[in-house]
């Protein structure tokens, strides 16, 4: 990898501690190939992606991003059953897979392309959850650069679904394009998107 007039740089990923439910978790940087000094944060355009080793079911994992003072949903990893997650990062820093795979916690998403406004026709999107034993479920709902935009609220079978109605918690409509989810069903988490269209 090369920058404009700058000297040569290489990517280097190392494993990250596995904390707080994480199935992986890797630090990504940039280091200058003389020194082996870090280029800093550096944000990638078009994202960069990063395979990791990850046995499981295939499916969709959570992607955290820690941005040095807690960690955020960032996107989801596809992980294909054959020993290998896949995802896109940013930036430069800490990332970690979390929790269940969807397939295995998210039963429906429906409509997942909605429209709330207030039409009566796919006002909300209804969020459909594997949780037989009525554990606690809730979740949230972020926009494309990991800002929390609301909490969702319980759906028509609470504790089996959750909805969002396209707004912020404060009320105001949420603008249209492509909004993040994240889901906890007891210990077990799950993301995915939904898109809002105005």
């Amino acid at each position: 990898m090369t920058g404009v007039g700058g000297p040569l740089h290489r990517v280097s990923l190392t494993a990250g501690p596995l904390t707080d439910g994480a199935v992986a978790a890797v630090d990504l940087a940039v280091l200058d190939s003389s020194s082996s000094l870090s280029a800093g944060d550096v944000v990638f355009s078009p994202a960069a992606e990063v395979r990791l080793p990850l046995a499981g079911a295939a499916g969709e994992r959570p992607v955290e991003f820690f941005n040095g003072t807690g960690w955020f949903l960032a996107g989801t990893a596809q992980v294909d059953g054959a020993g290998a997650a896949r995802f896109n990062a940013g930036r430069t820093g800490s990332y970690r897979l979390t929790g269940a795979t969807s397939d295995s916690l998210i039963q429906s998403v429906a409509p997942r392309v909605f429209s709330p406004n207030g039409d009566g026709r796919n006002d909300v999107t209804v969020i459909r959850v594997d949780n037989p034993t009525g554990l606690p479920a809730g979740g949230s709902v972020y926009d494309v650069d990991g800002a929390r935009v609301a909490d969702l609220t319980p759906g028509p079978a609470p504790g089996l679904s959750l909805l969002w109605d396209g707004r912020h918690d404060a009320g105001q409509p949420a603008a249209s394009g492509v909004y993040l989810y994240q889901v906890t069903v007891g210990d077990r988490r799950a993301t995915g998107t939904v898109v809002v269209v105005r």
